[in-house]
């Protein structure tokens, strides 16, 4: 592959001189190959952390390693940062197949540790959830993405969004039906019609789609960001159980509208000489069969009904292995619920006492 770059040579030389000041062999490296425009090389670049002995000095080459990972001024010719994307979307939909069918396999053996894990996990996540919200509740909660849907695009007005077809899968379709049925105001944007009381929308045939469709956003240099992008009513839905899940997290100390405790927590974990763990793929590794083992089967009922089974990409169509995407209104609630309470029961088996 040959690189081709339109590089701004004030911002290599911004770098060059970080290269310098640092004055380490893989800041040399990266000296060099800037000056030699060796940056197919530079792109590519790795460290490991295993080869550091502190953490002062990997920080460091961390940061020059990675300075220039999401530089615009980078183009490849003939890598397509899209399919390397979709590649490993794939990749780790394989994944997730596997461990649905080793989840399946647990059900029915015994395995010690992680059994007793998964039982602990399970009733934390019981406990946290309560009773599954009324139909008032969610309709209270929903509210739309800012973002693009099946069929509109991102910044599309809210009248237009209203007023437009409502895009939803079969099995979330008596929610659309329900909401907009109850909404005198809506209903009537849609059909002219004035209601006298509460009833059932009838969606057009048009209406039902399959499932979401795939796309990629801008990542670094060597690849994209996969998202899915859900039909109307399933987000505006999914929003809504995601707004409960966020809420009653939060009565468990959980709050995902604060990232204070976190910082802190970071900042005692940096002087103790202890590190976080930035997981790879981590929403996109919620598999179907894990969700079905810790929530309540009421929880897992309504918000499969409300997750999209199948995903769009390209012409195909693809059976999802995971949970639910990036994309959906609810996924990161859910990945962070199951986080929490893993990570809970862990704690727990071990002998470490962290409070409610």
């Amino acid at each position: 592959m040959t690189l081709h770059t339109t590089v701004v040579s004030a911002d290599l030389r911004a770098i060059s001189n970080l290269c310098e000041t640092i004055n380490s062999a893989r800041s040399l490296s990266v000296y060099l190959m800037i000056k030699y425009s060796e940056f197919t090389q530079l792109i590519n670049l790795e460290i490991k952390p295993d080869e550091y002995d502190s953490a002062s000095s990997f920080s460091a080459d961390y940061l020059i390693t990675s300075i220039l990972s999401k530089w615009k001024g980078f183009k490849i010719k003939g890598l397509s940062t899209k399919d390397v994307a979709i590649d490993k979307w794939k990749s780790v939909e394989e994944t997730n197949r596997t461990t649905n069918c080793r989840l399946r396999s647990q059900l029915l053996h015994d395995n010690g540790d992680v059994t007793r894990v998964l039982i602990r996990a399970r009733r934390k996540i019981a406990d946290i959830l309560g009773p599954l919200p009324s139909f008032k509740e969610v309709s209270d909660h929903c509210s739309w993405s800012k973002g693009a849907t099946f069929d509109l695009k991102r910044g599309t007005d809210l009248t237009r969004k209203m007023t437009s077809r409502l895009t939803v899968t079969n099995e979330a379709a008596w929610y659309a039906r329900a909401i907009v049925g109850h909404d005198p105001l809506w209903f009537e944007s849609l059909t002219g019609i004035k209601l006298d009381g509460p009833c059932s929308y009838i969606l057009p045939n048009d209406s039902i789609v399959r499932g979401n469709k795939l796309t990629t956003v801008p990542k670094n240099s060597k690849t994209d960001r996969v998202i899915c992008i859900e039909p109307t009513m399933n987000i505006y839905v999914q929003k809504g159980f995601g707004s409960i899940i966020r809420q009653r997290l939060r009565t468990w100390g959980v709050n995902l509208d604060d990232q204070t405790k976190n910082q802190q927590l970071a900042a005692m974990a940096a002087k103790a000489g202890l590190a976080t763990v930035d997981l790879s793929s981590a929403s996109d590794t919620i598999s179907r069969m894990l969700v079905v083992d810790l929530l309540p089967i009421d929880w897992t009922v309504a918000l499969a009904q409300l997750r999209c089974a199948e995903t769009k990409v390209g012409d195909s169509w693809l059976r999802q292995e995971k949970f639910s995407s990036m994309g959906n209104g609810y996924t990161f609630e859910l990945e962070s619920l199951i986080f929490f309470a893993l990570l809970s029961a862990v704690t727990s088996e071990v002998g470490i006492v962290t409070g409610k």
